[in-house]
């Protein structure tokens, strides 16, 4: 065969080749694109009823979010600590209802009742009334929780509260952490002037056990208060050899659609779950499935393809007793990818910080 027959030949197979390398690529980007969409999220509920208990009063209630089924045993368990003012569970209803419906039990603490309490005293009132939701599930459900270990979850001043704990976990005699995610993390100093805006950090994130996973996540909008607490953190324990991941998601914006990532983008409204007074009596509460996630622009990518996916891949391999994913901790593209927006368009990807020490990049200040 002439040299001139063998170049056509390979240039006819060029576009067979690019396809081949096309259809690989397509298939792999399906492979972690599929399970976070919303309608993949829904397959993934297993049970059609959750209930919801208040346990306590006041700033030493706990709400108790579980599957509604007899003779459930050995559940995941799930500590949520919420962020400033933030006592109704209704803005993370939506991630709280997935979360029982996938099978886990919620706690979500109240620990405050308003901008004047001290966020210096939120860690011990939080403890108690852990042990006390705790104490409850035992003496009604008995052997529905898996105490072992548990998935630490904090927003804003919550996160550096889950860090307290976490840090004292014999001490505080909660159930040891089998993951710590900390999303758009804030201190004191970010809700209080004077005396009150003292840390309430008690130790580095690098006295925490080396053998516990951390994940911090802000928006790249959240300049104030979620981007320098979160490389704060990170610079803390990024030397040394966990498993650990510091992610910054952005914003985007469409034809049709401008998402924010400012402090409140983790949030994910469900009104069902609008429990505004913590005084009155709470009388349980059965909610049945409901066929999609609640309309609301604050559920969206950053939700279904940035927090929602490191929390429940977290909780699945907590669930399972499986080794964690380990493109959670690696500057992946299952992370990086954002899904798309309405209308096809890409999203943005998100950073993956890789340096340590780290400055905080000029475009998230």
């Amino acid at each position: 065969m002439s040299k001139l027959k063998e170049f056509i030949c390979i240039f006819k197979l060029i576009p067979f080749v690019f396809l081949a390398f096309q259809t690989l690529a397509s298939e792999s980007m399906k492979d972690y694109v599929r399970p976070f969409n919303a309608e993949e999220y829904k397959k993934k509920e297993i049970y059609t009823e959750v209930q919801i208990n208040a346990v306590g009063n006041g700033v030493d209630r706990s709400y108790v979010i579980f599957p509604q089924r007899s003779n459930v045993k050995d559940l995941p368990l799930v500590i949520f600590m919420h962020g400033w003012l933030g006592t109704n569970p209704k803005n993370f209803g939506a991630i709280i209802d997935h979360l029982a419906r996938r099978g886990g039990v919620v706690i979500y603490p109240v620990y405050q009742r308003n901008e004047k309490d001290a966020p210096q005293k939120i860690k011990e009132i939080a403890q108690k009334s852990i042990l006390t939701a705790l104490a409850w599930i035992d003496q009604n459900h008995p052997g529905m929780v898996r105490k072992e270990s548990a998935l630490y979850y904090g927003f804003s001043i919550g996160a550096t509260t889950a860090v307290n704990l976490v840090a004292q976990i014999k001490e505080n005699e909660l159930p040891p952490a089998y993951t710590l995610l900390l999303t758009s993390p804030g201190d004191a100093k970010h809700v209080h002037r004077g005396d009150l805006s003292k840390s309430i950090l008690e130790q580095g994130l690098n006295t925490l056990p080396v053998s516990l996973p951390i994940i911090l996540m802000s928006g790249s909008e959240d300049t104030q208060i979620g981007v320098p607490t979160a490389y704060a953190y990170w610079n803390q324990m990024c030397h040394q050899k966990r498993l650990k991941n510091l992610i910054i998601y952005p914003p985007g914006k469409s034809s049709n659609q401008d998402i924010h990532s400012g402090h409140g983008m983790p949030g994910a409204p469900d009104t069902r779950y609008d429990f505004p007074d913590i005084d009155t009596t709470f009388h349980p509460v059965i909610l049945g499935a409901q066929e999609k996630f609640p309309e609301s622009v604050s559920l969206n990518n950053l939700d279904y393809y940035g927090t929602w996916k490191v929390i429940t891949s977290t909780f699945d391999s907590l669930k399972l007793n499986t080794p964690l994913p380990q493109w959670l901790f690696q500057s992946s593209s299952e992370l990086k990818n954002l899904g798309h927006f309405e209308n096809g368009q890409p999203f943005p990807q998100a950073y993956l910080e890789e340096s340590c020490p780290a400055k905080i990049p000029s475009r998230f200040k």
